[in-house]
This record gives structure tokens, sequence and C-alpha cells, in this order.
């Protein structure tokens, strides 16, 4: 692993507030939050695919003053402007992250590990790898790939767009002015203003549309999700909100009964944002 020591800013306070950035391998810069190093557990944040760190800043800030030590980063190529274009992401090169990260971070087991709507696929794949070791897991609103749960609107809608931009990358601009005015009539993301600003972070424009696509390079992975689930040694809880209208409870509840050490939990008010909205009632 080539770790570029040119690129390390070190800034350790209460949270956050502060980064450090490195390069991995020459190609992608990874922008890490780390609360510091103060004695108590370790809890990795698995964000969202594409999303803004502003998307679980709650959910972290509530893991500190829990006493853990919290830890996340910026998915390769999007969020964040300036930062090398790779055509191919998908799993591997997320979990790649998450090993590097931990690494940079001196972190070799995590107490908690909390994944997030395509985070929560991320932490099945570590979780199948067996390092880093962990302790418990915490899934909230999964976006899990297996058959026989139908697909909601959004991920539909999605997994079009992205296959029409696999297609055609020129059809970018044009899909991303068509999202913008669905968003602008009917506050597809969120009727929370702010919520809505950081959740279409992706959508903002063409650039990083096409940014986006390319962390789905491998959407469907090579094994199915309730699979890995089956095999997952440390006690998960799954949650899901009810008012989810981006990923599906009832993938959530089957990867729960799928997985041994599991614990299902529903939020009936909550939508697909709970790291955003519920970050102090979850079950951390």
């Amino acid at each position: 692993m080539n770790l570029n020591a040119a690129h390390f800013t070190i800034e350790r306070k209460a949270i956050v507030e502060r980064f450090r950035s490195w390069t991995v391998d020459g190609d992608v810069s990874l922008t890490v939050y780390d609360s510091g190093f103060a004695p108590g557990p370790v809890a990795l944040l698995i964000n969202a695919y594409g999303m803004p760190f502003d998307a679980i800043r709650p959910l972290a800030l509530e893991l500190v003053r829990r006493g853990y030590r919290a830890i996340t980063w910026d998915c390769r190529v999007l969020p964040g402007d300036g930062r090398p274009f790779v055509d191919v992401c998908g799993v591997t090169a997320h979990c790649t992250d998450a090993a590097t990260v931990l690494n940079a971070c001196g972190v070799e087991h995590v107490d908690l590990a909390v994944g997030w709507c395509t985070g929560a696929r991320i932490l099945l794949h570590l979780a199948a790898r067996g390092t880093p070791t962990m302790g418990r897991g915490l899934l909230l609103n999964g976006a899990y790939v297996f058959g026989g749960v139908p697909l909601t609107t959004f991920q539909s809608q999605l997994h079009e767009l992205l296959a029409r931009l696999a297609e055609d990358q020129r059809m970018a601009s044009v899909l991303c002015a068509a999202l913008q005015r669905g968003v602008q009539r009917g506050q597809r993301f969120s009727s929370d203003p702010e919520l809505g600003r950081i959740v279409a972070h992706p959508f903002k424009d063409a650039d990083r549309l096409v940014r986006y696509a390319a962390l789905f390079h491998d959407v469907v992975a090579d094994q199915d999700d309730l699979t890995l689930a089956a095999n997952v040694t440390f006690p998960l809880i799954v949650v899901s909100g009810l008012q989810d209208e981006v990923t599906s409870p009832e993938a959530s509840r089957l990867v729960a009964t799928a997985t041994p050490l599991a614990t299902y939990v529903e939020l009936s008010d909550g939508s697909h944002y709970v790291p955003y909205t519920h970050a102090d009632q979850l079950p951390l």
C-alpha cells in the first residue's frame, strides 16, 4: 500500500470539523473524519455511496457523545471536487478503502461498525472478509441486493438512470436537468430543505452524476447479501424506517431473518435518512 505522507493533514479535535487526506496507490484521494485518539471503543461509520459527510454528521456526533472514537470517510470520487476520476469502483474498491482508512488510523479492531444504505452492503462484505474484526454491527436502511424483493420506485429509476449513463455519458446533462426539475416540483429527497440539499449532492451537475454512476460499477455483487448475512458471526442490529421510500424495509427484515445473531428494529416514523433525523434514537 502506497501512502504518500505529503498528502497528510492531521488535525485531532472533538469531531470532524477538521480532516486529513491522503492518496491511495497514487490514484484516489480519500478524506477521513476521525474524532481522535481518546480512550474508548472504536466505531466505523460507513456512509452511503456518494453522500457527503453532512448526511451522517448527527450520527457521528452521537457516537462521540456516547464515548466512541468515530471514524468515517468520503466515498472515492464523490463527494468532493478535484479528485482524480476512476472509472471502475464497486464493492471491492470500497472494501479496500475501508481497510486503508483503518490502517491509516492505526485501528485493527472495530467495536461497532455502522453501515447506512449502500454502506450496509459494504459492512456485510467486510464481515465476510473477516478484516477488520468487528464486535457488533448496525445496518441502517440497507440497499441490499438479492432476489425476491421488488425494488422501490426510486431504486428502479436509479438503476435505469445508471444503465443509460453506462451507454452514453453525454446523457448526464439531460438527466441531471430532469432530476433537478423533479426535485424542485416534489421535494423528492426530503421536506427538510437542508437535508434535501445534502442528499441531492450526487445529482447537482453532470460531472457528479457520472461519478455517482461509477460508484455502482458492480451493484449486483458476486454473492447476494442474504448469503453474506447468513455468515455473519457477530451480533447485528438491522434497522429500517417504515417511511423509507428509497430502500425496502422488507429487504431489511429478510436480512435480519437470515442473520443468526440479528435483532430487527423498525422506526415507525423513520424515512431513509435516519442517521440524520434519528441519531439519538438508534441502538448504538
